[in-house]
């Protein structure tokens, strides 16, 4: 009696472990936010701010490469999750094997592009001195192998996220990057170029995808990887699924690192500095919420994989509530005191208060639904959607460049070129399909969805404006008041609408339990 009652208990799906896993993966990202404050300022002081120009630029052209993969590496989550819910375990190490197998093929794909990019370089930079264009090539080289490391090792990170087990894979991101930014500190101290920082990256990065195969391995007694399980007709469907998955992301890699290339080629290396740093700050409040929707995929897949597709419409409208409401303050801060941080953190000359604003104001429709593509691809009904944002994406995209060109570029061109893609496509095109596919009135996910975050980031919004206006001109003044009092406030404001959802839940589980 015992054992049936725990048996039927058990949840597979991994909806009992998202708190935790978020949680950790919030912790986790902290480290990487402290890293993304400390390297650029390291690199600006040591080498100056077309070095960082550099550094930024060759990431833009090595994070095309990255397109490559298709998604299939880490995409194998969702498949990993709905075998293991089912116990498939023979399907499990197809999927994963076939996966292994794509991935050597990938991972020589990037170093062939590699080279291309190694060999070509020069023609386009033709503005640049030879001192720049010899450190973009070794840095891009660098980058490329260590990519190409990724690659290779990809289904694993697959492995352990479709177990749910994000702590692990969380931890080990973080702890490599904290290893690598100290090893790179200690590299500029000791007054090395960026070709030494690229060296550094590629050796941690080596050891923590061997790592990660242990971790794979530990956390899956059944994973068994072997040439004659790879499977032709998993081989297709991951590729498909992979496919899909990559298409669907990549609009917004697309749009910034082709911003991000023609800043650099128009306007030199030291524009894209300035540029790149509102950006950075943007894309932690964008990763903060993928490490949230990343986790929900393969609970979503384990929820179809135990015939549970109902409680799917639930779940969408309560994650997007979640991303909103995580969302929403954040891009509050960066609109109302992005320009103190900027000053505080890269200095006065880093300080475009207009630039900050539109990146991140613009993002907020984006970003905040991020969840929202997560629950499609757990369901595999991202093909279509994906496929006609990215194409218009690219219209948009050539558009804005020729545009731009024509009339000449600037950071605030650049920026608004960049959010108004992405709020068309990603912000209002993707809810509005998932609302059709699951059969939920759009009007009614938006209202559950936006209604409470809204009123409280209204009420965030006159404190942060209270803040700025009694700091007057000290940024940390400023940014002390506003973010102590943002810290105070919004979790209060947060649970007083969760705590219903919260404990419906709790009742739920006692209901099934007895």
């Amino acid at each position: 009696m015992t054992s049936d009652k725990a048996n039927k208990t058990k949840d597979t799906s991994g909806r009992d472990r998202i708190v935790k896993n978020v949680f950790t993966s919030w912790g986790s990202h902290l480290v990487l936010v402290i890293v993304g404050f400390i390297m650029p300022r390291m690199i600006d002081t040591h080498l100056g701010r077309n070095s960082l120009g550099i550094w930024d630029m060759s990431w833009s052209f090595v994070n095309y490469l990255s397109l490559s993969g298709m998604g299939v590496g880490s995409s194998v989550n969702r498949y990993v999750a709905k075998y293991y819910s089912g116990n498939d375990f023979q399907s499990l190490n197809k999927a994963v094997s076939s996966v292994a197998a794509i991935q050597v093929v990938i991972a020589f794909i990037v170093v062939t592009g590699t080279g291309m990019l190694v060999l070509f370089l020069p023609n386009y930079l033709i503005d640049w001195n030879d001192d720049e264009v010899s450190q973009a090539i070794s840095v891009i080289g660098l980058l490329g192998l260590s990519l190409a490391v990724q690659m290779f090792f990809d289904s694993f990170r697959g492995v352990i996220t479709g177990l749910h087990r994000w702590d692990l894979h969380n931890g080990l991101n973080a702890s490599a990057s904290l290893v690598a930014a100290v090893l790179m500190i200690v590299s500029l101290t000791l007054g090395n170029s960026l070709v030494s920082l690229a060296v550094v990256y590629l050796i941690v990065t080596s050891v923590t995808e061997l790592t990660r195969v242990y971790l794979a391995f530990s956390v899956c007694l059944k994973l068994d990887l072997k040439v004659k399980y790879i499977s032709k007709f998993h081989v297709k469907k991951m590729l498909k699924f992979g496919l899909k998955s990559i298409v669907a992301g990549a609009s917004p890699l697309v749009v910034l690192q082709t911003v991000n290339i023609t800043l650099a080629s128009s306007l030199g290396a030291g524009a894209l500095a300035v540029f790149m740093r509102p950006v950075a700050l943007v894309r932690h409040v964008e990763t903060f919420l993928n490490k949230f929707s990343h986790v929900l995929t393969p609970t979503v897949g384990s929820l179809m994989g135990i015939g549970k597709d109902e409680e799917i419409k639930d779940f969408l409208i309560q994650t997007t509530k979640y991303s909103v409401s995580i969302t929403l303050p954040m891009v509050l801060i960066l609109v109302i005191l992005g320009d103190h941080i900027l000053n505080v953190w890269m200095g006065p000359d880093y300080a475009n208060s207009t630039v900050i604003s539109v990146l991140a104001l613009g993002s907020f429709f984006s970003i905040s639904q991020s969840s929202v593509l997560r629950v499609l691809m757990g369901m595999n009904m991202h093909g279509r959607v994906a496929v006609f944002t990215f194409v218009l994406t690219i219209i948009f995209l050539i558009a804005g460049v020729m545009i731009n060109n024509h009339f000449g570029w600037t950071l605030v061109n650049a920026a608004i070129l960049t959010v108004s893609i992405l709020t068309i496509t990603r912000g209002f095109i993707i809810p509005m399909y998932a609302c059709r596919r699951i059969g939920i009135s759009y009007l009614h996910y938006f209202s559950k969805s936006f209604g409470y975050p809204l009123f409280g980031g209204l009420i965030i919004s006159l404190w942060l404006f209270f803040s700025r206006w009694l700091g007057v001109d000290n940024s940390l003044q400023v940014l002390l008041v506003g973010l102590v009092g943002t810290a105070v406030l919004y979790p209060i404001i947060f649970w007083s609408y969760i705590k219903p959802a919260f404990e419906a839940r709790k009742a739920r589980k006692a209901i099934e339990y007895n």
